[in-house]
């Protein structure tokens, strides 16, 4: 899964309901293993596809 995917898959998992602390433990994991500048590229990129900034700070 690439970085994106696995991004989309995060927010996805938080709006579904899935135990929030538990998915935001994962994606702290996840974000300190991504360069700061690929996850800037692909927070544009998503931002492209029509997600909304806010849906990146749960």
């Amino acid at each position: 899964m690439n970085t994106s995917d696995k991004l989309v898959d995060i927010i996805r998992r938080l709006e579904s309901g899935e135990d929030r602390e538990e998915v935001k433990e994962e994606a702290r994991q996840f974000l300190a293993s991504v360069d700061p500048q690929e996850l800037a590229a692909v927070e544009e990129k998503l931002v492209e596809a029509g997600l909304s900034p806010g849906d990146f700070r749960h």
